[in-house]
């Protein structure tokens, strides 16, 4: 459980429930569960050092392109960032919706 600022200032707290990653690496979902029991899903994607290299980007040696060898902390991952728009009433709800995201089915779990 995560205790971060949210984009109006607010302290909220992040209860990662699951973490999914992409096939690819590239993309993270993860379930959260909201202080009033029910879920939301918070959804990070990485660029490819390719890409970004492309776009003129500086990137640092340390910089992981894929989440399971990344090692952001969660107060940083989070701050400023808002979950996807939906809540869900189960965590069998949260997961379905996790594999309906584009670019995160078939999702492995971390």
């Amino acid at each position: 459980m995560e205790v971060i600022s949210s984009l109006w200032g607010d302290r909220v707290v992040i209860d990662e429930v699951e973490v999914h990653i992409s096939e690819n690496g590239h993309g993270r979902a993860a379930i959260a569960k909201r202080p009033d029991g029910l879920f939301c899903i918070y959804v990070h994607w990485k660029w490819p050092v390719n890409a970004l290299r492309q776009l003129n980007w500086r990137v640092g040696d340390d910089y992981a392109e894929e989440w399971q060898i990344d090692e952001t902390p969660l107060d940083l991952l989070y701050q400023d960032h808002e979950p996807r728009p939906g809540i869900y009433g189960t965590l069998d709800d949260a997961r379905s919706e996790v594999r309906n995201i584009f670019g995160m089915s078939p999702a492995d779990d971390r």
